[in-house]
């Protein structure tokens, strides 16, 4: 029969082990914001960056936990691109124009980045892309947020650590 001594060290080991399969992935430690870069392929009155970008920063900062980063929306060439504490969300949209087979289609898609190599890569699969049916041409508001709301939920906010 195991001594009160290591019976103490095996629990103590058992805990830590929960702790850190509790951990977020290293790639999500230390983020102090989150910064959103967005590419349209679509025509500009339909659907653009700055418009598209506003809306997922929003959607971001609505669902971060309390006391959670901050939320920017980014330019190309932002200088903050390489601060260390970013965490970089790029968002991609695609406006598939209306054929014989169906309405206008809007892909949207999201790949993580980070400036710091130190914390290992990012997840391999983040969150499966969204697709809207765009029946009139232009993507209603608000089903393109709650697409990404769906999207940068899973993608982003559902992986960045809890405050206690």
């Amino acid at each position: 029969m195991p001594s009160l001594p290591e019976c103490a060290g095996f629990a103590l080991a058992m805990a830590a082990s929960t702790v850190a399969a509790a951990s977020p992935v290293p790639f999500f430690r230390e983020v102090g914001s989150v910064g959103v870069l967005c590419a349209v392929a679509a025509p500009q009155d339909l659907l653009d960056e700055g418009r598209l970008c506003g809306w997922a920063a929003a959607e971001l900062a609505a669902g971060m936990p309390a006391g959670g980063p901050a939320v920017v929306a980014l330019v190309r060439n932002d200088p903050r691109l390489a601060d260390p504490g970013l965490l970089l969300v790029t968002l991609h949209a695609h406006l598939v124009p209306a054929g014989p087979d169906g309405p206008a289609l809007l892909a949207l898609a999201a790949g993580l980045h980070r400036a710091r190599t130190d914390l290992g890569p990012p997840p391999l699969f983040t969150a499966p892309p969204e697709a809207l049916p765009v029946p009139g041409g232009t993507p209603p508001e608000a089903a393109v947020r709650s697409a990404l709301r769906r999207l940068l939920g899973t993608a982003v906010t559902g992986r960045l650590p809890r405050s206690p």
